[in-house]
């Protein structure tokens, strides 16, 4: 389980003397429940629960946790207790929950257990003036929480960050003694005093400022994350080449164990591949040594003709080699937008952005320009370029307690440890995951840490190789460790593909495995991998053994060999898979397991693979679908019924025993752009088993709408199908497909879809298929049923189609939802008024679009007046048999006179005379039961 702090601070900093420890109280407000009402679990959607009256209740009391206690428990009594966590008075809320919830939330048990302790802090003056007003001076180590951390390490000064920027001053107090070098130790240029002292400097002092511990005497003001670290400090002022020489200098022969440079935006905004800089950066990061980069200061780039916010620098460019970290900023709200004096100030922002760190109205160094200037030496800075040196600073701190994390790891800690942004609602999918917190970093990297072999593949991206360390709500079958290509570049093309079938060769399916030890591995070790059909619920080793080869199987083995400490490798295995027209359309997972290793066993949790997965970081799973949506690509014809671009998936019972299910349709959270569900219809479609198991949970739901019998169409972002049972040892075939609405889709051409599988009793997640859905951009069509039609009881309408001028299927549906032709003309002979849908799916890419017609079916209807213009004997030819009474109303132009005629409703034709009527104009209305139901001119002359 993903570890809670459960610690909150309750009260401030208790004043002292300015350099003595500051005591600071912490209390748990802990609870536990029993919750008895299924409703009322906790959730992973981004609400405490599924029960909004629950939410609003735990919104009030400033409830910051609930979760299941012991959700690795196998009883399921334990199961139901929950743990709430809030700074608030508990007693309180267990009244009013109480009140509230009577017998659906029962034997609470409070934890308020007070306990001292001491956070370490260090005696320089600002860092003491920042504990009383802890928004001002040093405020971003208190807003990443660096203080927490350094109660559990202040730093290694064997840690080096290797500073590439345009001069230091060396003799500034908080420099002194951290600067490894007095000169530049490539060139071995001295450093001098020039102005452009004021950015490198500044930059060192929030990489490494001189931090000073308790009982000793600080020289300067400042403090900085990484407390012990040292700095080597490098001239930015060359050529792009010698840059890249300077930064592999860092690495191969000074050791650095990080490189920053806020200085590059003027030295690259394109690659070049005519000096092998790539294999630079390449061979840097190998050394083990990371790249921390600012992503700019959204100013623009003109000098790139690139518009502002959009660009990372170059050399060290993540499209060099996605283990580089891009940094970008945020202020003391934790906003990224920042407004000064109207003028916006937001730092740069696009894909390539990683984390942001605090980055407006800091704290540094600033030049002493040798000793001349006077005091304070000390001003307020912000960018990027001070936003990526604390991260280089954190950074340091997290490596100072395991120092065999190799980049792509620090990055994946420093990743997924953030905190949120408070408007990164703003900035879908450019800002990175939110805003780096120390304290979380060190703590997560310190769990990771193993003195003993121990070689892990990622369930999730923010999954660190710690047995359930992440939350356990959360899915554990998109391992972006494995990946499948279809041709053999699956080393440097990590995307992973939909395996398509070809009988003269098989497809590619590649696995990292990282070592996140300190011990090399033994070159013993092996990886066996397997597949199956995919199914939001699978266990082992049935399904995975090759007892039904055609439901899944031993894809092969290969040995791990010699993996250094810290590092990982990629494994390429060929695979033979079956032939789908045989097979129908189906999704295939993935299971990766390190089987053999003496001293990391696997443990087997019975019936359930998800927590094999989940408490063995030696086993990882893939349960990814492509659905790629591209002209030509044939659609399945099963049992001579042609379906929507999909995969088939099981979904039911792989135990012993009979169970109950919910299942789950729904666009994952924290997606860019609009949800599938905007822009596509999707089919979900299931056998005759299947359909008599889930029809009544389904129908008279507003929700979804049933296409036809065993069809259904998801509305909702989330539909939830609860409380189905199924038998033991049932598991069931479902399709789902995909279209997409002509007039509906947007540039955005990948779009995600999830099913997931929950136990019904508590809620847990067993698992899912996870689609992702990517189309090509194509002209839109319309469809057009034609004009609305009026007709006579038992005459025919002919309803015409228009073309798209594209192979098409023309559908025709009655109002009752049922396929009744399929053509471009319909013809139709309604006994009542009708509305008529018409949908046209493009051969090309089954791209589909509605249109509807109502045939108007007249019961009472004036079919001829004669003669018109008329002068005396009119003749009134009408239909009114199907009503009880009825009579022809003659009205002049202004409406202030009227004959009336009464009708015979079993007759056809009536006649009156109009020799006494003024010349003019008149309406005769048809009036049927009281109701005006048709009406024509009559011309009077």
């Amino acid at each position: 389980m993903k570890p809670i702090n459960k610690i909150r601070l309750i009260l401030t900093v208790i004043i002292l003397l300015p350099f003595s420890l500051n005591a600071q109280t912490y209390l748990d407000t802990i609870c536990w429940v029993k919750v008895t009402a299924p409703n009322l679990n906790a959730t992973n959607d981004g609400k405490l629960s599924a029960n909004e009256q629950l939410n609003t209740l735990f919104n009030n009391y400033h409830v910051t946790s609930y979760e299941k206690a012991l959700p690795f428990a196998k009883n399921p009594e334990l199961l139901k207790i929950h743990e709430i966590q809030c700074n608030c008075d508990i007693d309180s809320l267990i009244t009013d929950l109480g009140v509230q919830f009577n017998n659906e939330l029962t034997s609470f048990s409070k934890h308020e257990i007070p306990e001292n302790k001491i956070t370490y802090d260090p005696v320089d003056y600002m860092w003491y003036l920042t504990t009383l007003d802890t928004t001002n001076w040093l405020w971003h180590l208190k807003k990443t929480q660096t203080d927490l951390a350094w109660d559990i390490t202040r730093g290694d000064s064997t840690i080096k960050i290797a500073i590439i920027d345009y001069d230091v001053d060396i003799t500034h107090p908080d420099l002194l003694g951290k600067i490894v070098l007095p000169y530049d130790p490539y060139d071995l240029t001295p450093f001098g005093c020039s102005p452009w002292h004021n950015h490198g400097t500044s930059v060192a002092s929030y990489a490494g400022a001189e931090t000073t511990e308790q009982g000793n005497i600080a020289n300067g003001q400042l403090a900085s994350a990484g407390f012990k670290n040292k700095v080597i400090f490098y001239n930015a002022n060359v050529t792009r080449q010698a840059f890249l020489q300077k930064a592999l200098h860092a690495s191969n022969v000074m050791g650095a164990r990080i490189i920053t440079s806020c200085a590059g935006a003027g030295l690259g905004c394109n690659p070049d591949t005519t000096t092998g800089e790539e294999l630079i950066v390449k061979e840097i990061l190998d050394n083990g040594t990371a790249i921390i980069m600012p992503a700019g200061n959204g100013l623009g780039t003109t000098w790139c003709n690139l518009p502002p916010n959009q660009h990372a620098f170059y050399p060290f460019n993540p499209e060099y080699d996605d283990r580089i970290i891009i940094v970008s900023g945020t202020d003391k709200n934790d906003m990224h937008y920042v407004n000064v004096a109207g003028v916006e100030k937001t730092q740069s922002h696009f894909e390539a952005v990683d984390l942001c760190a605090p980055g407006h109205d800091l704290t540094g160094a600033t030049p002493t320009f040798c000793g001349t200037s006077s005091w304070p030496y000390y001003g307020s800075q912000r960018g990027t370029s001070f936003a990526t040196p604390i991260t280089s600073s954190i950074a340091s701190l997290v490596l100072s307690v395991n120092p065999c994390l190799q980049p792509r790891d620090l990055k994946s800690i420093l990743k997924y440890t953030t905190d949120p942004i408070a408007d990164a609602a703003n900035y879908p999918g450019i800002i990175g995951t939110g805003r780096i917190n120390t304290f979380k970093a060190v703590k997560a990297a310190q769990a990771a840490y193993s003195a003993t072999l121990d070689l892990f593949m990622k369930d999730r991206p923010e999954d660190f190789g710690v047995s359930g360390g992440y939350n356990w709500q959360l899915s554990r079958d998109e391992s972006p460790d494995i990946w499948v290509r279809n041709q053999p570049d699956g080393i440097t093309n990590q995307i992973h593909q939909d395996p398509e079938y070809q009988s003269s060769s098989p497809v590619y399916v590649y696995v990292r495995v990282r070592n996140k030890s300190c011990v090399d591995a033994s070159g013993s070790e092996a990886l066996k991998l397997y597949w199956s059909k995919a199914a939001s619920w699978t266990s082992w080793p049935q399904n995975w053994d090759g007892s039904q080869p055609n439901i899944g199987d031993v894809i092969g083995s290969l040995n791990i060999g010699n993996l250094p400490a810290g590092k990982d490798t990629i494994l390429e295995f060929t695979w033979t898979i079956l032939n789908p027209y045989i097979n129908l359309n189906w999704a295939t997972c993935l299971l990766a397991r390190i089987e053999n290793s003496a001293v990391d066993p696997i443990t087997i949790y019975p019936n359930r693979i998800d927590d094999d997965v989940y408490f063995n970081n030696n086993i990882a799973l893939k349960n990814v679908a492509i659905v790629d949506i591209v002209p030509g690509k044939l659609h399945p014809i099963i049992d001579g019924i042609r379906y929507p671009l999909g995969k088939y998936m099981f979904f039911g019972n792989p135990t012993d025993k009979e169970q109950t299910f919910d299942i789950e349709f729904t666009v994952p959270e924290n997606i860019k752009g609009e949800p599938i569900t905007d822009v596509a219809e999707m089919e979900i479609i299931f056998d005759e088993t299947a359909w008599n198991i889930i029809k009544d949970k389904v129908k008279l739901r507003t929700d979804i709408v049933i296409k036809k019998e065993r069809v259904i169409i998801p509305i909702n972002k989330t539909i939830r199908v609860s409380n189905l049972t199924f038998p033991p040892n049932t598991r069931v075939p479902v399709y789902v497909g995909f279209s997409f609405l002509s007039q509906k889709v947007t540039d955005k051409n990948e779009y995600r879809y999830n099913v997931n599988q929950y136990l019904s009793k508590d809620s847990s997640l067993l698992g899912g298929e996870h689609f992702i859905v990517r189309k090509q951009k194509r002209n839109q069509f319309n469809a057009n049923a034609g004009p609305n039609k009026e007709i006579l009881k038992n005459e025919n309408a002919t309803l015409h189609a228009t073309d798209i001028s594209e192979s098409a299927i023309y559908n025709w549906y009655d109002p009752e939802g049922n396929l009744i032709y399929t053509g471009k003309d319909l013809s139709v002979s309604p006994q009542i008024t009708k509305k008529y849908k018409l949908e046209i799916i493009a051969d090309a890419d089954g791209f589909k679009d509605y249109d509807e017609v109502i045939v108007d079916v007249k019961r009472f209807t004036i079919n001829s007046i004669s003669p018109n213009p008329a002068t005396n004997q009119v003749m009134v030819d009408y239909k009114a048999d199907e009503a009880s009474s009825a009579y022809l109303m003659v009205l002049n132009y202004t409406a202030t006179t009227s004959s009336n005629y009464i009708l015979d409703v079993n007759q056809t034709q009536t006649t009156f005379n109009v020799s006494n009527f003024q010349l003019g104009v008149y309406s005769v209305i048809l009036v049927c039961d009281g109701v005006a139901v048709d009406m024509k001119s009559l011309i009077v002359q």
